[in-house]
């Protein structure tokens, strides 16, 4: 049985969930991101409880950028969305269950918000599709490197518009996060473009 992120053993004792975990995560690394997440601290902080994010590893100092102007914020839990590129996940919100491993460190989740998440009707949970899918993994080492309390709730949503399902899930993310939480967005900034042009 899961409850709060924990199961339980015939002991009646707490057993962490397992982490998961994904070759494009271990590509990232901690030099890598340190850095980037590093530079960053020469951005102005701005205070913001939402922000958008770049997600292909070409643009690592835009997402340590992105991430250092939000560095005074003390969020207990971010949540960071990105598109289904492939629109294969099982749900139109495809949420993560677990943790994450990276490089060795745990990168944990808050269970309470992602099963809130996963309750909508046009959600489902599969860390295994995640696993697949650059645009929430890309980002994730770079905010647990700045907010190294902070638990990552990673969310996919496949294209086009529902109206409906989108206006329910919003208000189901607002109702589950803090006032001091984050939401980030995982975006392409562009597609079919030079390194240069891009």
């Amino acid at each position: 049985m899961l409850a709060a992120g924990l199961q339980w053993a015939r002991g009646g004792e707490p057993v962490a969930p397992a982490a998961a975990t994904s070759p494009i995560l271990e590509a990232l690394s901690p030099g890598v991101v340190g850095a980037a997440v590093a530079a960053g601290n020469g951005v102005a902080p701005v205070s913001a409880r939402a922000a958008v994010v770049p997600h292909h590893d070409v643009a690592v100092s835009l997402i340590g950028r992105a991430v250092g102007a939000l560095r005074e914020a003390r969020p207990k839990t971010i949540v960071l969305l990105g598109p289904d590129h492939r629109n294969a996940g099982p749900g139109r919100y495809t949420v993560s269950a677990l943790p994450w491993r990276w490089q060795g460190r745990t990168i944990p989740t808050n269970a309470s918000v992602g099963a809130a998440l996963a309750a909508q009707p046009a959600a489902a949970t599969d860390t295994a599709f995640l696993a697949t899918e650059h645009s929430v993994l890309v980002p994730l080492p770079f905010l647990a490197t700045r907010f190294p309390a902070a638990q990552i709730v990673l969310v996919t949503i496949r294209s086009g518009l529902d109206a409906t399902s989108d206006d329910a899930f919003a208000s189901a993310l607002d109702a589950a996060l803090g006032p001091h939480d984050l939401v980030l967005a995982s975006v392409d900034f562009s597609h079919h473009r030079d390194f240069i042009a891009a």
